[in-house]
């Protein structure tokens, strides 16, 4: 999830308009239900009991439980590393449209993640706990800022092509999706991969950090570099030694706040209209 788009996406000329119509409504549904979902985890990481949270539901062995969260965790990451995947694209859309591409896999994040909101088992041994108002709400405080840094490094590339909403809008235009560029805007001179760096503050920033919580959040984290390093590997191959001197220049999830020796102007590539990365 850094600067790379590997869609090659342009909507179907021959798209009639009631399949326009329906392309963009489904677009819009799909990144109103991922809206949904990222509230949902931040209520059932922090368990507030008005949703099923990671601290409810049916307790069951360690064991079991270990094996059910863990597969729970291993779906999201096939399913949000698979459906990124070029030959998988080149093959879903000749199912689907190719404007709803990019939503179905949305909509599919979000199978997923309720999913584990549903079926997740609660392992409440307590690891830590902070009950001092001052300690709960500066961790609550560091806590929302990777929620921030997560959702603001969207917007810094382009954050309704990563939703589908850019490829569903064009195609009910009846227009071809705007090309991206590898670019490095503001926070991504910092850290190649704020969106990661954002969730893993997010959901390990917790007043109270029970087993089942961090099964949940270690699970993820090692997905997210794994995914990395594939996602890194295909960005090498696309931009070459571009990348290269980038990647050699800003580091890759915990940020350097101080410029590097041989400067960020070598990684820089002209404003024209962003990048979006794939999930992965």
């Amino acid at each position: 999830m850094t600067h790379l788009d590997l869609e090659d996406a342009s909507p179907a000329a021959t798209m009639s308009t009631s399949a326009r119509w329906a392309t963009l409504v489904y677009g819009v549904l799909c990144y109103l239900l991922f809206h949904v979902s990222f509230v949902w985890l931040v209520l059932f990481l922090n368990d507030v009991p008005i949703v099923p949270t990671i601290n409810s539901g049916t307790s069951r062995p360690w064991a079991a439980a270990i094996a059910i969260n863990l597969g729970l965790v291993l779906l999201f990451g096939l399913q949000h590393s698979v459906m990124a995947r070029r030959s998988f694209k080149q093959a879903w859309t000749k199912i689907i449209p190719e404007p709803a591409e990019r939503a179905t896999f949305v909509l599919a994040t979000v199978a997923c993640l309720i999913a584990a909101y549903l079926f997740w088992s609660p392992m409440t041994t307590e690891i830590w706990r902070f009950d001092r108002p001052a300690a709960v709400y500066t961790i609550l405080g560091i806590q929302a800022v990777g929620w921030l840094i997560l959702v603001g490094a969207t917007f810094a590339l382009n954050h309704f092509h990563l939703f589908g909403l850019t490829q569903a809008w064009s195609a009910f235009r009846s227009r071809p999706v705007p090309d991206l560029e590898f670019r490095t805007p503001w926070i991504y001179r910092v850290v190649r991969h704020p969106i990661q760096l954002g969730i893993l503050i997010g959901i390990w920033a917790a007043p109270v950090m029970t087993v089942g919580h961090c099964v949940f959040a270690t699970a993820m984290t090692a997905y997210m570099f794994v995914g990395l390093f594939f996602e890194e590997r295909d960005l090498v191959r696309r931009f070459g030694q571009r990348y290269v001197t980038y990647r050699q220049n800003v580091p890759k999830v915990i940020p350097r706040l101080w410029p590097s020796a041989s400067g960020p102007k070598q990684h820089n590539a002209p404003p024209k209209q962003g990048v979006w990365s794939e999930g992965s």
